[in-house]
């Protein structure tokens, strides 16, 4: 079962600020015998887009594995042997790619001949971790879900004298899925769209006086989420829409402020998640459409 953890503080108005969200997921797969795999699906919660404009995700999978590993030799004669036995844990990502660990534990001493030996409790953990570029599959009010796969099997190096020898393993292996969502409030994320008018060269602006126009345009829509009621809200919304975002949108009508095309993609972009967010807001407090 997904857990949400909130690690955020609160604004005097009761809004959230800039966090993070941690969700947990895992799964304790059934033994493994020899070269088995077992297959599951691990899920979390998306992040909602209520809570503000999703900043980045970071996905961290530790897997661990307790083993065992059983010889037997028919013949004469007593053989060293050593080696690990564990598991292949893969996480396929909602995005591209894939995280994949290998817990394993080793082993090493002597097979007698003709007799057994066991080796027992062989435990291993391991660790990865990545932070995927796209983060539209995070965002919503469903799950994102995470196929995972556990695949057993063991590394086996024998002495001299090996002859007659035969083994068999077991593997349990277990898997746990943190995935946090760090973030900022609508009023934050336009700070930083503010700050990133401020950056740009006076040449990307079709008229100098462009530039301080539009950071007090951002300001004001600002002032509007910080107010916090629904009618302020809309009509941040509406601002956003109607008035800031024609005129950093690359399209021909309205004529642009902002002429270049990669400060045009930029502002673009994070407007847009902004203008999701205050949707979702505005939504959560009953209004909107």
């Amino acid at each position: 079962m997904s857990v949400a953890i909130l690690l955020a503080t609160f604004l005097a108005s009761g809004q959230l600020k800039a966090g993070d969200i941690t969700e947990t997921d895992s799964y304790v797969g059934p033994k493994l015998i020899n070269y088995a795999s077992w297959n599951t699906e691990l899920t979390v919660p998306q992040f909602d887009p209520s809570q503000g404009v999703l900043k980045n995700v970071t996905i961290e999978l530790t897997g661990s594995s307790d083993g065992l590993i059983g010889f037997g030799k028919g013949t004469a004669g007593a053989v060293a042997v050593s080696g690990d036995v564990g598991a292949r844990i893969t996480l396929q990502l909602p995005v591209a790619g894939s995280l994949v660990v290998r817990p394993r534990g080793a082993f090493s001493g002597t097979v007698p001949g003709p007799g057994s030996v066991t080796f027992d409790h062989l435990t291993g953990t391991d660790y990865a971790w990545g932070m995927p570029d796209d983060l539209s599959p995070f965002i919503g009010t469903g799950t994102v879900v995470f196929p995972t796969q556990a695949d057993a099997s063991s590394n086996v190096v024998f002495g001299p004298g090996a002859g007659g020898t035969f083994w068999g393993w077991e593997v349990n292996a277990e898997v746990l899925l943190v995935v946090t969502y760090e973030y900022s409030t609508a009023a934050e994320a336009l700070d930083d769209v503010h700050e990133l008018i401020a950056e740009l060269d006076v040449g990307d602006f079709s008229n100098a006086n462009q530039q301080n126009a539009l950071g007090n345009k951002v300001d004001s829509v600002i002032a509007k989420i910080d107010a916090g009621d629904l009618t302020s809200l809309s009509e941040a919304i509406d601002k956003l829409m109607h008035d800031i975002l024609p005129k950093t949108d690359g399209k021909n009508r309205p004529p642009d402020w902002v002429v270049d095309p990669q400060a045009q993609q930029e502002l673009e972009a994070r407007i847009n998640a902004i203008l999701d967010a205050l949707r979702a807001e505005l939504a959560a407090q009953g209004g909107g459409p």
